[in-house]
Formats: C-alpha cells, sequence, structure tokens
C-alpha cells in the first residue's frame, strides 16, 4: 500500500485525473489531492468519494513568491505524510513538483496533456518549462504524437517519457438527461444541429465551425451551431457570429455540466481544433454515440480513428470545405452513417476505460524500483 498524492491546479471537475485518484484507492492505497484554488468542484466531489482535499493557495503572493510558497510547502507536506509517490498534472504544478522531487523521497510523475503546446505558445522561452523538460525522470504522455514532439521539438529522451492512454471511468459522468434531450429537440425541430465543444481559444479553431454553418445555411440547409465552453475569444466569436448574420443560428452556451445532454441532442460534433494531445470531447462523442468531424493528423486520432468507420477526418486546412461536403452526404442517406458512432463508443469503452486498462499503472505502483 502506497501513499500517493496528486498535485495540480485544478477547480473543475477532470474526471480522467479524478478516475486515476479513485481507482488507486479502491486498490488499498491512500490518495490525496492537493489543489493550488481554495475550492471548486472537484475539492466537493472528491471529499463525497472519501478523498482527503488540501488546498495551498498562492494568490496573495507574487510569481516568484508564489513559486517558492509552493516548493516548500509541498515538500514539507510530502515529508509529513511519507508520500511515497506523487503525480502532477499541468506546467505549473509540474515544475513545482519537479522542484520539490530533490528534497523528497516520493517518486514524482509529471502528467503533460498537451501536445505541440511547446510550438503554437512559444513555450521555449519558458525557463520553468524548460527547466522541467531537463530535470524530470518521469512524465506521462497522452499519445505517441505527443512523445514525438517531445523527444523531436523540445529535446526529451525517450527514457523520460511514458506513453498512457488518457483513462476514465465513465461512470463518473452524468447520465444523459432524455428529459432535457426531448425538451431540445422540441424546442429546436427539423433542423441539423451541430455542437463544437472546447476552450474558445485561437488553437480550438472555433471560428471554423461558424463558417461551417454559414455555408451549410448558403446551402439551404436548416441548421443550428451550440458552442460549449470558454476562453478569450468569446467576444470576438460573437462579433464574427454577428458580422455573418447568425446570431439567431449560433448559441453560446458556456461550459456546461451536462455536456452528454447536448451531444445527444446534437446529430454532429464539430471539432476543427489543431492542437490534441488525446481529446476529451471525442471520448465524450463516443458515449453519446455521436458523429465527430475532426482535422487529420491532429493528436492521438489516427491511432485510434478511422475515416468514414469510427469518425470522420478531414484536412486540417481545408476542415470547413471537408466538413460541409460530408454533412451534405449525410443529410441525403442519415442511416448509412449511423455506424460511425456505434464504432466509436466500442473503441472509446475499449481502448480508455480504466477498467479495461488500469494496469498499465502496475508498474508503477507496485514496482517502482523497476522504473
Amino acid at each position: 500500500m502506497l501513499n500517493i498524492l496528486f498535485y495540480a491546479p485544478f477547480s473543475n471537475r477532470s474526471r480522467d485525473a479524478e478516475s486515476v485518484m479513485l481507482e488507486c484507492r479502491r486498490q488499498g492505497h491512500n490518495v490525496i489531492f492537493i489543489s493550488s484554488y481554495e475550492s471548486g468542484a472537484i475539492h466537493d466531489f472528491l471529499r463525497s468519494r472519501g478523498i482527503p482535499v488540501h488546498v495551498h493557495s498562492v494568490t496573495k503572493y507574487n510569481r516568484i513568491a508564489g513559486i517558492i510558497s509552493q516548493i516548500f510547502f509541498l515538500i514539507r507536506f510530502c515529508r509529513r505524510h511519507n508520500i511515497q509517490l506523487l503525480f502532477s498534472h499541468l506546467e505549473s504544478a509540474n515544475f513545482i513538483s519537479v522542484c520539490a522531487g530533490f528534497f523528497i523521497r516520493a517518486q514524482v510523475i509529471i502528467n503533460r496533456h498537451h501536445a505541440d503546446d511547446f510550438i503554437l505558445n512559444n513555450w521555449s522561452n519558458s525557463w520553468t518549462y524548460r527547466f522541467t523538460n531537463k530535470m524530470v525522470k518521469k512524465c506521462i504522455v497522452y499519445s505517441q504524437v505527443a512523445k514525438r514532439v517531445m523527444i523531436e521539438q523540445e529535446g526529451m529522451n525517450s527514457s523520460q517519457l511514458i506513453v498512457m492512454p488518457l483513462l476514465y471511468d465513465f461512470e463518473l459522468y452524468n447520465k444523459v438527461n432524455h428529459q432535457v434531450v426531448q425538451q431540445l429537440k422540441a424546442k429546436f425541430p427539423n433542423e441539423l444541429i451541430l455542437t463544437c465543444i472546447g476552450r474558445l481559444v485561437e488553437m480550438k479553431k472555433i471560428p471554423r465551425a461558424i463558417y461551417v454553418l454559414e455555408n451549410l445555411i448558403r446551402n439551404g440547409i436548416h441548421a443550428r451551431l451550440f458552442v460549449l465552453g470558454e476562453g478569450y475569444l468569446m467576444s470576438d466569436l460573437k462579433t464574427l457570429v454577428n458580422q455573418l448574420g447568425l446570431s439567431d443560428q449560433v448559441v453560446f452556451l458556456g461550459r456546461v455540466e451536462n455536456v452528454l445532454d447536448y451531444l445527444t441532442f446534437a446529430d454532429i460534433v464539430l471539432h476543427p481544433s489543431v492542437s490534441e494531445s488525446s481529446c476529451v470531447v471525442i471520448k465524450e462523442a463516443g458515449l453519446t454515440k455521436t458523429i465527430p468531424i475532426v482535422c487529420d493528423q491532429v493528436g492521438d486520432f489516427n491511432e485510434y480513428l478511422v475515416n468514414n468507420e469510427s469518425a470522420i477526418l478531414v484536412s486540417r486546412d481545408n476542415f470547413v470545405e471537408g466538413a460541409v461536403e460530408f454533412i451534405s452526404l449525410y443529410l441525403k442517406d442519415i442511416g448509412k452513417y449511423r455506424h460511425i458512432g456505434e464504432n466509436l463508443n466500442q473503441i472509446i469503452l475499449k481502448k480508455f476505460s480504466i477498467e479495461n486498462n488500469f494496469q498499465l499503472y502496475d508498474k508503477y505502483l507496485n514496482n517502482r524500483n523497476e522504473i
């Protein structure tokens, strides 16, 4: 039995991280969670499942003082609680964990949820990111693409990197509320329903989903787009929608917890993102058997998706044209493409279910001296 600490700047629910925490606890390990946020949905959820939650907020400090405060707090905490294994998530926590790792007995394994942010966000200028790359002993990445980028572009060694699927206990998702779905269908009858889910940031390319809608409407198709997510581009996206005269056809919902209700309601998920490691949205689409349109050669899509079999893969440079072409075919014979959602569901449950794949963690939980 190990004392395992999960450390991350989470406040919202993170079902992949929650799934691993709960499975570690189910297998008899002592699990603790530390967040740098005072409170949030994930705090309440983990406490309800019996996992101790500790908070170390540094909002009152400047950046350097905050970093130092977090490092010393983590060192003291790991020593006091005899932590043997430390999993950290996201870059701020990863840097703190790597620094603390020099002064604690716990094995530190960081988790990277991105693939090419180093390039897209110019993280080569970040000394904390470069330090983490140089000093970390083990780093979990969630796709072969992420591993390749971190070796070829970031200079990391293959021996530092562990490729692991992003695992879920899918029972942690709220069940689809079919009453809500029926209400939505009654409110928007006889329309093609599209949804686009993700952070409203540049690399997610949300405007392309809006242009898909514009093309469909121009072609005489009654369609509506629901955008789920938050981000700094919200105002710009609303301006674009108004400029295109689509304010009645695009609904911005912000961040919602009942995402599966909207995926069940939708006919097609548009996902024009050009930066992924292992996309959460497509896992969720698989749960509801909703057809996704994604960019070819992005993230781990090509590791488990097959075009016209479990998803529609289109060129990242011609997403709008490719999506419009497929949707036009889809509307001529909807039943012909129903197998795509069914196949996606089977793949997601097989490849990303924690129940079927948690043995991949056994090496780190039971044979740590071999790592």
